[in-house]
């Protein structure tokens, strides 16, 4: 199946996902995920759950233990999107069921090296950013994925 077609259908899995779970808080944190080279702190805001309010919305980072199904969705189809798209994978490597497990940490972490952010797995406003930049190939997608990611800037 095209990337294109696979965006389109789930960008209609993320829209009925959407309407079936509660908004979890918002906008999160900059804890660990800052541009390369800059600080990296272990303070607890640069876990997932972490809070952090920008551009009046506040969204959880979204990681490991991460209770933000819907943003966990969104975070495995924009990395199967960037990886197939790059030629990081032939196939997406992701099964796209809202779990943070071991392989969506292992493939976030690849996604914040490529775009050379703090590489600690973990989704705060900035990986959040990319991961937007990726959803925005499919506005529909992108406008039902952005309540549950953190990003610094207005949709």
């Amino acid at each position: 199946m095209r990337t294109s077609t696979r965006l389109t259908t789930m960008a209609a899995a993320v829209a009925v996902s959407a309407l079936a779970l509660t908004a979890c808080g918002s906008d999160s944190n900059d804890g660990g995920d800052h541009p390369k080279g800059a600080a990296h702190t272990n303070s607890a805001s640069a876990k997932a759950g972490s809070n952090l309010t920008t551009m009046g919305k506040t969204t959880p980072n979204i990681g490991p233990g991460s209770t933000n199904e819907l943003g966990v969705r969104c975070v495995q189809i924009a990395v199967n999107v960037w990886a197939t798209n790059s030629g990081q994978s032939s196939e997406e490597p992701l099964e796209v069921d809202s779990k943070y497990g071991q392989q969506t940490y292992t493939w976030v972490k690849k996604f914040q090296k490529a775009k050379h952010l703090s590489v600690d797995g973990i989704v705060g406003p900035r990986t959040g950013d990319q991961i937007y930049g990726v959803l925005s190939a499919n506005p529909g997608t992108a406008r039902a994925c952005y309540p549950a990611i953190p990003v610094t800037r207005d949709m």
